[in-house]
């Protein structure tokens, strides 16, 4: 029996480390590249009203993550924004994680201006960063959350890159 259950344990361990290939997402005229390695880990139809999907990075230790979320039509960005925050704020993961926005201010996200807003957050001791970006465009209110810890920065930079410059709205 010993000699039967090692064999399918190391093909296990083996197929649950191979990295989740790159994938393609394409949804209501929103798309990008999901890099090798990353995943979507949850998506989720807002009814008609929009959309919210997490992609992870891939592995136990692991602290990649950027969530997608869109309202169909125009709320403003600076009202998202504070919508934001404030869902942010009352979540119960960052609740207790010391969230700390900085100021808020104009830039890009790929080739969309954006407004954009830093903060930190710590998790069971664990330094976070991260951004959040918000803009209009394509007949959608947009906001991409991105968040890492900070010794996986490294780690994280070509999936970062590879899903911000593959971002794309019809």
């Amino acid at each position: 029996m010993k000699t039967a259950i090692l064999p399918l344990l190391s093909l296990f361990i083996l197929f649950s480390c191979t990295p989740s290939p790159r994938t393609p997402f394409d949804r209501e005229g929103v798309s990008f590249t999901c890099p090798r390695g990353w995943h979507i880990a949850d998506q989720e139809s807002i009814d008609s009203a929009g959309y919210h999907l997490s992609i992870e990075k891939d592995g136990f230790n692991s602290s990649g993550l950027m969530t997608v979320s869109w309202v169909n039509g125009f709320i403003g960005d600076e009202n998202y924004m504070d919508i934001y925050k404030t869902e942010l704020r009352d979540n119960i993961i960052y609740r207790n994680s010391n969230l700390d926005f900085g100021d808020t201010y104009t830039g890009k996200f790929n080739e969309y201006n954006c407004l954009i807003t830093e903060f930190t957050a710590s998790f069971i001791g664990l330094k976070h960063e991260g951004s959040l970006y918000i803009f209009y465009t394509g007949g959608k209110t947009i906001a991409i959350l991105r968040q890492e810890a900070v010794e996986d920065k490294a780690d994280n930079a070509n999936g970062f890159k590879t899903l911000e410059t593959s971002f794309a709205v019809l």
